[in-house]
């Protein structure tokens, strides 16, 4: 078996969800049973297309994910995951715990490296470090809305704003990018189970209209940049 998802009984929204990509197929299955223990919810895949599939189907809090890995290493895909603005936290574990080999980490957008043979408690603590930290992130302020990074809820006053996943990972998206542009396939791989390459233009064209229901000068913020993406532009305090 090249990968699985093992999702808990327990209730998904109480939960935080981890991806662990680890091709020890040994390990992987440890790492799952004690994080589960924990309390967290984990997803599993032993190669790293695997969990690309998974990233697009659901949002993790964070990612653990091994250095040496065949086909693709874990920088490699630490990469892929910074390149398309996906600042999903992540613990690197790995048996390469030179300082260079740190220093390539951290250069390329890594929240912490573990080097394996671990005790198990260090791991945790670590992992509970890394979510504080991410969950006192300041919010994103989107005219008068206000995006928060943790849930990835879009609020109004003290209210959410209604939208669907797929709207919540492109806003999201865009919103990292802080006003760069993101290429259309970038934001097609956001999109839930869609394939279609013309829903990227339908869900912003919806997510404009929604956007500006709540705050007028917002309905032309995300911008269509000719034959490379899209683009959040925010309007002036």
């Amino acid at each position: 078996m090249n990968a699985c998802l093992s999702l808990s009984k327990s209730i998904v929204q109480m939960q935080r969800h981890i991806l662990v990509i680890d091709d020890d197929s040994r390990l992987i299955d440890v790492l799952s049973l004690y994080l589960e223990q924990e309390g967290f919810l984990t997803s599993l895949a032993q190669e790293t297309m695997m969990a690309r599939r998974l990233l697009n189907l659901f949002s993790y809090d964070l990612i653990l994910l091994d250095y040496m890995m065949p086909q693709e290493d874990g920088i490699q895909f630490l990469r892929y995951l910074r390149q398309r603005h996906d600042q999903t936290a992540v613990l690197m574990l790995t048996a390469k715990n030179q300082a260079t080999d740190r220093i390539l980490a951290f250069e390329n957008g890594v929240d912490d490296y573990l080097g394996k043979n671990f005790d198990p408690r260090e791991l945790i603590l670590r992992i509970q470090n890394i979510l504080k930290r991410r969950d006192n992130e300041q919010e994103i302020a989107i005219g008068s809305l206000r995006l928060c990074p943790k849930s990835r809820e879009l609020w109004h006053g003290g209210r959410t704003v209604p939208l669907s996943a797929s709207q919540k990972s492109l806003l999201f998206c865009l919103a990292r990018a802080s006003g760069e542009v993101v290429s259309r396939e970038e934001l097609r791989q956001r999109l839930h189970s869609d394939n279609n390459p013309r829903s990227v233009d339908t869900q912003l064209t919806r997510l404009r209209q929604r956007l500006a229901t709540y705050d007028a000068s917002l309905h032309s913020c995300i911008e269509s940049v000719r034959g490379r993406g899209y683009k959040l532009n925010l309007p002036s305090s």
